[in-house]
Formats: structure tokens, C-alpha cells, sequence
């Protein structure tokens, strides 16, 4: 099954060099959650969310809380635009429960995610005083296009091929498993609204 876009399958995970502190993991989790659009800053304080200084450049640190949506929010600017400094729309990056790795969400097409590590190192990580190591292979849809993500004490490289340190991406084992989980979200979405209809006509 050909999925529109382009997507890449990764493989293996990034180390920090101590448990991310409260603050920190809920801010990554939150912004993987958001989507990343252009928005102003002075309105999101005005609303309660901060302070202009602290939601950074076009907001791009605001969060939404978990299990909310604020897609119609009068801070938006442009809904297809991300923040200044962050290179998409979409985070995939998550951290562990345990707080000590950072790895993809195994969601599907994930852009820029080498540019995504670079600014979540330079823009937050690095500057609370954390120190990030590891490797990430990367496999995307086309079978030549192999490379990996290597960080040492916070300097990234992109680099053509993959480590033997991780395991290697398997692109159409990943395909096979998203889509069994979207089809079972689906089946479980139409039976809950199945039931739910029964229930009333009763």
C-alpha cells in the first residue's frame, strides 16, 4: 500500500545524559502532540498561556493540553506555517517513559527529522544543561535512500548508510504494522458508533 507523501521508517534512539526533569519532558511531549503552526505570541499571553517571551519565537514553545484541540485559537497566524526557527509542521520525536531516550513515534511521514534533532538540541535541550549521544538509522520508501543520524555531546551528522551499533530499519514490516492499527482504530470507531446508536434507538 503506497502511502501519499513520503515517509521514513527509523530505528534506534538518542540518550540523554540524565533523566529529563518535569518541565522538560512535558514540553517535548507537548510539542510532538501540537501542531506546529505560526502564532502570535502576544495573544497566546493575552489568553494565559505565558508570557510572550517564555512561548518563544511565533509561539513556537506554546502546547496544547493533552487531549484538546485548539485549531480555531485567534493566536494562529497561518495554520500551514510553522514557527520561525522549527523546520515542519510535525514533530515526531517523543521521549521515553523513563525519561532518558529520545525516539521516533513510529507515526508516518516524518519530515525533517535530522533538522527536528538539531532544534530540539540547540533550542532546549542543550540549553537546560542536557547532554545527548546516539544513533538513529534511517530507511525511507525509496530502497537506496539509507542514512542515519549520529549525536555525539550534542553535534549532530547525517551520514549516508547505516550503523551496525542499531538495528536496521524494516520499511515494509512497519507499513505492514501501521496500517493493521489504523484498521483496527477504524473497526473499533464504527462499533463503538454502532453500539452507541443501538443504545438510543432502545
Amino acid at each position: 500500500m503506497k502511502i501519499l507523501g513520503y515517509s521514513t521508517a527509523f530505528e534506534g534512539y538518542l540518550e540523554v545524559d540524565k533523566e529529563l526533569d518535569d518541565d522538560s519532558f512535558e514540553l517535548l511531549k507537548g510539542l510532538a502532540r501540537t501542531r506546529r503552526i505560526k502564532r502570535d505570541p502576544q495573544i497566546l499571553e493575552q489568553l494565559g498561556y505565558g508570557t510572550a517571551e517564555s512561548l518563544g519565537i511565533d509561539g513556537e514553545l506554546y502546547v496544547e493540553p493533552a487531549g484538546k484541540t485548539n485549531d480555531y485559537c485567534p493566536s494562529i497566524i497561518n495554520q500551514n506555517e510553522p514557527p520561525g526557527r522549527q523546520p515542519g509542521i510535525f514533530l515526531q520525536w517523543i521521549p521515553t517513559e523513563d525519561r532518558k531516550r529520545i525516539i521516533w513515534d513510529r507515526g508516518i511521514k516524518f519530515y525533517n527529522a535530522d533538522e527536528w534533532i538539531m532544534y530540539l538540541i540547540d533550542n532546549i535541550l542543550s540549553p537546560r544543561g542536557y547532554i545527548v549521544n546516539g544513533i538513529v538509522n534511517a530507511q525511507g520508501e525509496d530502497e537506496e535512500d539509507k542514512w542515519r543520524i549520529e549525536v555525539k555531546e550534542n553535534t549532530v551528522d547525517i551520514i549516508e548508510g547505516f550503523s551496525e551499533l542499531q538495528p536496521v530499519p524494516n520499511f515494509d514490516k512497519w507499513l505492514e504494522d501501521h496500517y493493521a492499527k489504523l484498521q483496527y482504530a477504524i473497526i473499533s470507531h464504527c462499533l463503538s458508533k454502532y453500539i452507541k446508536k443501538r443504545r438510543i434507538k432502545k
